[in-house]
């Protein structure tokens, strides 16, 4: 896949998931009315960019929230993505191409 293509699938996805999250943005809301909010996204089923259909876990849920407020955040406690809908864009892993780590003794098995 090109970077053009990469580009808007990841823009695409990034709406997507700010449209499962905006109920709990772009309102203020109590707690009762966020728990209500929670529960009626967590049983809608939602269209992704890809043409399917599916519900969202709780927890992606509690991780786009998470992104879209404090951005993404490495394991070293760095910003990697700002916060905001640029934070629920997928991100590219750095190891892409290359082979992952196995153990020794799988190798000589």
């Amino acid at each position: 896949m090109n970077s053009e293509n990469w580009e808007r699938q990841a823009d695409d996805l990034a709406l997507a998931r700010y449209s499962v999250i905006s109920p709990l943005i772009s309102r203020q809301l109590t707690g009762k009315e966020k728990i209500l909010a929670r529960a009626e996204i967590l049983k809608a089923v939602h269209l992704f960019p890809d043409g399917r259909t599916r519900k969202v876990s709780c927890r992606s849920l509690e991780r786009w929230f998470q992104w879209y407020v404090d951005g993404h955040i490495n394991d070293d406690g760095e910003v990697v993505t700002e916060p905001g809908i640029e934070a629920l864009r997928p991100i590219p892993r750095d190891d892409k191409g290359k082979p992952r780590k196995l153990e020794p003794a799988f190798v000589e098995r």
